[in-house]
């Protein structure tokens, strides 16, 4: 009989033994003098670069490893698969945008321009960027065939809905905009559909075009659907 340990101390010393010419019990030689939360970071950005240019599929551990500077070892110390470590590049993804919003939500005054001002900065940091805008349609094909993805993908989806709307309840609020005018799910479901569109939008162009027209699309809409809301 043969026994198998899902306990993940096990399994990484499992993986030491494997892989003993690469790694001593388990420790990344290349990494001993770093911290886990830089070494995650190190490999979390080689894996950005290798699934956007081969995908996730096509990528191996190996290319992450090379892409690394690690050992293949290395990279099994800290993560299970590749499954694992697309999961946590998901959740960096929503950590990111979290300190976006909440850096502009310190310093920018509540009102319209805090919606519009939301959006560009989002638009800045996929356009500064194109591998994010890559990586984010990547991540919706692939949660089509994989469940545990799409649960991990709804997952960020509500945690972005969830700030979209916490930003649209205080700028109706100072607007004293009423009901029936105030469906802020409906508002915040709108926002985020039309944001990821503008910037698919600048992916598929396919060429570095002017931020400024991408920028302007957002401020028109935003203000056509306040105006829409206030419209009694």
């Amino acid at each position: 009989m043969v026994f198998v340990s899902t306990n993940i101390p096990t399994c990484r010393y499992v993986y030491s033994m494997l892989f003993k010419d690469e790694i001593t019990m388990g420790v990344d030689k290349m990494a001993e003098n770093k911290p886990k939360e830089v070494r995650h970071r190190e490999i979390l950005d080689a894996a950005l670069q290798c699934f956007t240019e081969k995908g996730r599929h096509k990528t191996t551990i190996d290319d992450i490893a090379s892409e690394a500077n690690m050992t293949k070892g290395g990279i099994y110390w800290h993560y299970r698969d590749k499954r694992e470590i697309y999961i946590s590049m998901i959740e960096r993804h929503l950590q990111e945008d979290m300190a976006i919003w909440n850096e502009l939500l310190t310093k920018e005054e509540i009102g319209p321009d805090l919606i519009t001002n939301v959006g560009i900065s989002y638009l800045r940091y996929f356009i500064r960027d194109r591998r994010h805008i890559y990586l984010h349609a990547e991540f919706f094909a692939e949660s089509f065939r994989d469940d545990v993805l799409k649960a991990e993908l709804d997952k960020v989806h509500r945690k972005w809905k969830m700030m979209i709307k916490n930003i649209v309840q205080k700028v109706l609020e100072k607007l004293e905009i009423e009901q029936p005018f105030k469906d802020v799910d409906g508002i915040s479901c709108v926002l985020l559909a039309c944001i990821e569109g503008i910037a698919h939008q600048y992916w598929l162009s396919g060429k570095d075009e002017d931020v400024t027209y991408y920028e302007k699309a957002w401020r028109v809409f935003v203000n056509l659907l306040l105006k829409g809301v206030q419209a009694k």
